[in-house]
């Protein structure tokens, strides 16, 4: 089995995912990678601890018949035999023992990225960090005036009974990047008042199907109170769906007629959709102004906020500053259970991971691995995003994937 750089590892439940991680940590290291340059990233400090027991029990435990697996599988990536791998680990091992493994939870590697520039944030970097998420209602609404009142009204009686608005502009807020909004006007609907005006004088001079005096009182009113337009339904908006329909078929001039109803309504649909994601957005910078203003006054913040902070600082001035430091102690990175990752930490991740799949940067030789089960999501409550499992490959082509069939969870330590 050859080794290879940038790997991506799908696996699923029992199959060794810890197994095959430890195994490729270890590698790393025999291959001569520093050790202090290796990062392996997790999601719980669980899993972070368990993950590192697992590595310096295989380094150390090799010759061991409990490990004769992950032995087999180092010889193979590594094209030595087990008495040669054995006198490698030994050269290797007081490096080994001297060193502290960077095993950490995405949380804890972000709040050191955070609290190296948190005064470019104004924030104090000595803030606590909290699993609870501040309650910031009273704030956020002080900093609205009339109007977004109304459209924070709107949106709390559009959502279904059992459902918080608040809770849903959190999710919504922690996974959509947006910038100061600027408010745009009401959508007008004089273009389908005019387009449907002459559809309507045209109907009229129709009198022979009672179905279009129904179309010239009720139409245009049905189709206006529906929340979504769409045109395989405008037939269906009226009690004569039948007499429209043999109308269009036998009546150019109506045919034309309703064709220009039908992309007056299109534009307003999506003028009203562009006017109520703006409305959105607006309540979401407010949102995040409240977020400061707490934050700063509590000194502290939750690990999602953390995200949302360091995310903040990528997309400023300071990204060049902050992935030349990690360029600069990151060689090679490890990701286990890849199919949790979030949207923001993706997105805070993929310059990196970047970097070392281009074999640009300080260093060269550097790697990438991660490993998960697309089919299982263990920490979903933390927003997590199977589907970049796979864009991840689609968007860098030196990444290869592997399947993981062999099961290791009887090799218990």
């Amino acid at each position: 089995m050859k080794f290879k750089p940038f790997l991506a590892l799908e696996a699923s439940a029992g199959s060794g995912k810890t197994f095959a991680l430890s195994v490729r940590f270890v590698t790393l290291i025999l291959q001569g990678a520093k050790i202090n340059e290796i990062l392996a990233l997790t999601f719980t400090k669980k899993a972070s601890n368990e993950m590192k027991k697992r590595i310096i029990d295989t380094f150390l435990n090799l010759e061991k018949e409990s490990k004769k697996g992950e032995c087999k599988e180092l010889c193979e990536l590594l094209g030595c035999e087990e008495n040669e791998l054995i006198l490698l680990r030994d050269k290797k091992k007081q490096e080994f023992l001297r060193q502290e493994l960077k095993i950490s939870t995405f949380d804890s590697f972000f709040s050191r990225i955070l609290r190296a520039f948190a005064l470019n944030l104004g924030l104090s970097s000595d803030f606590d960090t909290s699993e609870e998420k501040l309650d910031i209602r009273a704030v956020f609404l002080k900093l609205l005036n009339r109007q977004e009142l109304k459209d924070l009204a709107y949106y709390k009686v559009s959502l279904e009974d059992n459902h918080d608005f608040f809770e849903e502009l959190e999710n919504f807020y922690e996974n959509a990047y947006f910038k100061e909004c600027v408010r745009i006007p009401n959508p007008s609907k004089a273009s389908i008042n005019q387009a449907y005006d002459d559809l309507r004088v045209y109907c009229l001079s129709l009198d022979h199907v009672k179905g279009y005096k129904y179309l010239c009182t009720h139409f245009k009113d049905e189709v206006l109170q529906l929340s979504q337009f769409a045109k395989s339904d405008l037939l269906n908006l009226t009690g004569a769906p039948k007499y429209l329909q043999e109308l269009e078929d036998s009546d150019v001039k109506f045919s034309q007629k309703r064709k220009a109803f039908i992309k007056a309504l299109d534009a307003y649909a999506k003028e009203l959709e562009e006017y109520k994601i703006a409305n959105l957005m607006n309540l979401l910078s407010h949102f995040s102004k409240a977020k400061d203003i707490i934050q700063k006054d509590k000194n502290t913040l939750s690990f999602s906020d953390i995200s949302r902070r360091v995310l903040d600082l990528i997309r400023s001035d300071f990204k060049d500053m902050i992935y030349f430091r990690l360029d600069g102690y990151i060689s090679h990175l490890l990701i286990d259970e890849f199919q949790d990752t979030s949207v923001v930490q993706y997105q805070i991740l993929r310059p990196l991971i970047a970097e070392l799949v281009s074999g640009e940067g300080v260093k060269k030789n550097r790697t990438f691995f991660y490993v998960g089960d697309k089919k299982q999501s263990i920490y979903r409550f933390r927003k997590g995003k199977k589907e970049l499992f796979d864009l991840l490959q689609t968007e860098f082509k030196q990444i290869q994937k592997d399947q993981l069939t062999i099961n290791y969870r009887s090799k218990q330590i």
